[in-house]
């Protein structure tokens, strides 16, 4: 992970973006609601991991900068009622290289 530009999509209150920049990745997290997004913001003021959080809805993302690395979009989409121009959102911050896999996550430990 380390120094890779990763996209959180819908990221709720924080939980795979802390795990992941604790594991040396540049994050982005997007979050619709502003509860979540808030309670996000303020473990990130605690821990200083670097995460930038934009509360903005996946349906219609603001610039979020050059393209990602990749994309965590965990259980997101089956709970959008519109979910293609989330996932066309998702696709277009990506910088395309390889091959897209759905991989099955890994058992994480609290964040």
């Amino acid at each position: 992970m380390r120094g890779r530009r990763l996209l959180d999509a819908e990221c709720g209150n924080g939980y795979f973006s802390r795990i992941l920049a604790g594991r040396g990745a540049q994050v982005t997290a997007v979050e619709p609601t502003e509860l979540m997004c808030a309670f996000a913001r303020e473990r990130e003021a605690a821990l200083r991991q670097g995460i930038t959080y934009v509360q903005a809805d996946l349906t219609r993302p603001p610039d979020l900068g050059a393209p990602f690395d990749a994309v965590l979009c965990s259980m997101v989409l089956m709970a959008i009622p519109d979910w293609k121009p989330a996932m066309r959102a998702c696709v277009e911050a990506v910088r395309l290289v390889g091959v897209p896999q759905r991989t099955r996550p890994p058992r994480l430990p609290p964040a």
